[in-house]
């Protein structure tokens, strides 16, 4: 499947063959702004979101320092540090993925996508020149990991908005 990164498929992951599927990654540093507050990259915004709604049963909101660490560091290390964070306060993976799966967070997920694109021209514009479907896997050596399932709105809603602009052209 990676051989075919750029023939067949664009893999939307930090370590892509296409500068498309890297740019789109949520590791990548396109900031954008919602909600009055300015994200470096997609990956703090993903986990600001999910620890937002995992906060909201106890009626207590992500903590400041925490929100800025989320707005203003590198993806790798905003991954690293929520997970260990998840570990040390032993956060239920059930309960997350509940998160994950709800429309709420779907739908606040596909917002600061939108607002990403808005705000990133050369996305719009790399999307635009693609004519190849969307998929999320990641590559350790010859391991290949598909991380479609859990993703696939993220994934339908990159090729819907890549189809639209094709036809907005015509």
């Amino acid at each position: 499947m990676y051989e075919f990164d750029g023939v067949t498929h664009v893999n939307i992951y930090s370590k892509s063959k296409t500068k498309l599927g890297r740019s789109l990654s949520h590791f990548s540093n396109f900031s954008f702004e919602i909600n009055n507050m300015k994200f470096e990259n997609f990956e703090g915004y993903y986990f600001y979101i999910l620890l937002k709604e995992y906060f909201k049963k106890f009626d207590y909101k992500v903590p400041k320092y925490f929100t800025t660490f989320l707005q203003t560091y590198q993806g790798s290390e905003i991954r690293k540090t929520v997970l260990e964070f998840i570990k040390i306060n032993k956060i239920k993976q059930n309960e997350l993925i509940k998160i994950k799966n709800s429309e709420i967070f779907k739908s606040q997920i596909i917002q600061g996508l939108k607002e990403r694109l808005k705000q990133n021209k050369i996305l719009l514009q790399m999307l635009k020149e693609n004519d190849l479907p969307f998929k999320h896997y990641y590559v350790y050596g010859d391991k290949i990991i598909d991380k479609n399932d859990g993703f696939e709105y993220i994934i339908e809603f990159y090729n819907k908005v890549s189809k639209k602009l094709k036809k907005d052209l015509k």
